[in-house]
């Protein structure tokens, strides 16, 4: 019998290096059967596979009511280790359009707000280090969900804002200071307006939505690059004025002109070349009138890579 043990015992494999498991497991990071298959090998296996497999979250900001009895099960399900603790990538979606009329239905009295969902699960998402903001029109929610939002983030390295709208530039900076760690960041059709106390006058919004930036905030301290893409020229000139003043550590910077033939604020960006930018890139479209090209700013830096 002690023979037989340990002929038995040579027979079992030795256990492979972490190192290896861990690598074989990222070639199949594409390939969510392959890496559900791979999380029922052993324990060993699972860490990295979740990984992989809850890397990335959707939530859809939604006008929608739901059963108040699912509201705790949803918060459970999202409070999981495998969404909270590994979900590194968060994707928000909003809507087209805000305010849109419920239809009224029978069992009106049980259901509850299902928006509110959805500011409620935000800080659950701690080790998020890439936001995505998709048509999340900024204006149209209240100052304490906004305030939700801006604590939930401590370390969002990378930030992509797609079609959202401020008040005001200053509204706009406060939305940043929720970031403390940003690197990266895009913007993509982000609007704001020049005056916060008219733009409440004529649009009829409760003027306790604004969200003031804080007196002793620094926005983008550690910022090294920016991707600015078809946003007004008003609203580029601010952004050049921010990063010449507030954000010296930019090493790369993307500019798209609004339509691709609006080059009004291109001069400004030029003077706010620092020596810290290395890499300069204009996505430029010329299918326009050789006129609107307009001539006499001259680029002067020895530094930066022109793409």
């Amino acid at each position: 019998h002690a023979a037989r043990g340990v002929m038995l015992h040579r027979r079992i494999p030795r256990p492979l290096p972490q190192e290896l498991i861990d690598q074989v497991v990222d070639c199949l990071g594409d390939d969510s059967e392959a890496l559900k298959a791979c999380s029922l090998v052993c324990h060993a296996w699972v860490h990295r596979c979740m990984q992989h497999l809850h890397r990335s979250v959707t939530i859809y900001h939604q006008n929608c009511c739901i059963h108040h009895s699912q509201v705790q099960k949803a918060l459970r399900l999202l409070a999981l280790p495998v969404v909270s603790a590994y979900t590194q990538e968060l994707h928000l979606e909003g809507k087209n359009e805000y305010g849109t009329p419920q239809k009224a239905s029978d069992d009106q009295d049980n259901r509850v707000d299902g928006v509110d969902l959805f500011w409620r699960v935000l800080a659950l998402f701690q080790n998020v280090h890439t936001l995505e903001v998709n048509r999340l029109l900024w204006v149209a929610h209240s100052l304490e969900n906004k305030d939700r939002l801006c604590v939930s983030f401590p370390n969002v390295k990378v930030l992509d804002v797609y079609m959202s709208e401020f008040v005001d530039f200053d509204e706009f900076l406060s939305f940043l200071t929720a970031f403390p760690k940003l690197i990266r960041l895009k913007m993509e059709r982000v609007f704001w307006d020049d005056n916060a106390e008219e733009w409440y006058m004529v649009s009829g919004i409760d003027p306790s939505t604004y969200r003031a930036l804080p007196d002793d905030a620094t926005p983008g301290k550690e910022l090294k690059h920016v991707q600015v893409q078809h946003c007004d020229v008003p609203n580029m000139l601010d952004i050049s004025r921010w990063l010449s003043v507030g954000s010296p550590t930019v090493t790369s910077l993307s500019l798209s002109p609004p339509d691709g033939d609006d080059f009004a604020a291109l001069p400004s960006y030029f003077r706010t070349l620092g020596p810290s930018l290395e890499k300069l890139f204009l996505a430029l479209e010329f299918a326009t009138k050789d006129e609107t090209l307009r001539q006499g700013t001259l680029i002067n830096h020895p530094g930066p890579h022109l793409s």
